[in-house]
């Protein structure tokens, strides 16, 4: 697939291809990342992608990761969810 986009524009990006059923909660989304309410702007050519497989997740709160202000960034790896924080004092770190 080839998508092409203009430098500048005025429309917001959005969806490429997206195949969902409410019903079993399953399907995917393929498409152009848009802007934000973000300390900066994301690159509008950037690709996002995601699926649902309609599996309830086991999360356990483990509460505030530290003395964190927000949280930049999120992963899950080997089904733990980590945290990219802000924490501005000195020597402060996140607990893992």
């Amino acid at each position: 697939m080839r998508v092409h986009t203009e430098a500048a524009t005025d429309d917001p990006p959005g969806d490429i291809l997206t195949r969902y059923d409410p019903a079993r909660r399953t399907g995917f989304r393929l498409g152009l990342m848009g802007g934000g309410a973000t300390f900066s702007q994301p690159h509008a050519g950037h690709l996002r992608f995601g699926i649902d497989t309609g599996r309830a997740g086991g999360w356990e709160d483990l509460g505030r990761p530290g003395n964190a202000l927000l949280a930049f960034a999120l992963a899950v790896h080997d089904s733990d969810l980590d945290a990219g924080t802000c924490e501005p004092g000195k020597g402060e770190a996140g607990r893992g």
